[in-house]
C-alpha cells in the first residue's frame, strides 16, 4: 500500500511541473510554479491544524480521513467546472521558446 502511495506521489511530483509548463508556457513557468508552491504552503498551514481539530473533536481518525476525502472530492468537482482551453492557448502550447512551431505544418515541410 505504501508503494502505491509513493508511486502516486512521485507521479504527481513529476507531472506537476510539466502540466504547469504546458498550461502557462515556458516564459511563465517559474512564476506559475512559485505561486502554486505558495498556495500549497498556505493550504498545508491551514489544513494541518484543522485536521487535528477534527480528530480531537471527533476522537476518530476515520472521521478525519473522511473530511480530507471530502476536500478531495470537492477539488475534483471544481475541476469539472473549469473552462476548456481555447484554440489560441493550444496554438501557444505548440510553439517552442522562440515562437517556432514544434511540429512543422505540411506547407513548411520539404517535399520528397
Amino acid at each position: 500500500m505504501f508503494g502505491l502511495c509513493g508511486l502516486g506521489n512521485g507521479t504527481v511530483s513529476t507531472l506537476y511541473s510539466l502540466v504547469a509548463l504546458e498550461a502557462a508556457g515556458l516564459n511563465m513557468q517559474l512564476p506559475v510554479l512559485s505561486l502554486a508552491g505558495l498556495v500549497t504552503g498556505f493550504w498545508f498551514l491551514l489544513v494541518d491544524p484543522l485536521t487535528g481539530l477534527v480528530r480531537d473533536s471527533s476522537g476518530s481518525y476515520s472521521v478525519c480521513l473522511g473530511v480530507l476525502g471530502c476536500f478531495l472530492l470537492a477539488s475534483v468537482a471544481l475541476w469539472f467546472f473549469l473552462p476548456t482551453p481555447s484554440s489560441a492557448s493550444r496554438l501557444h502550447s505548440q510553439l517552442d521558446i522562440e515562437g517556432h512551431p514544434l511540429v512543422p505544418s505540411s506547407k513548411n515541410r520539404p517535399s520528397r
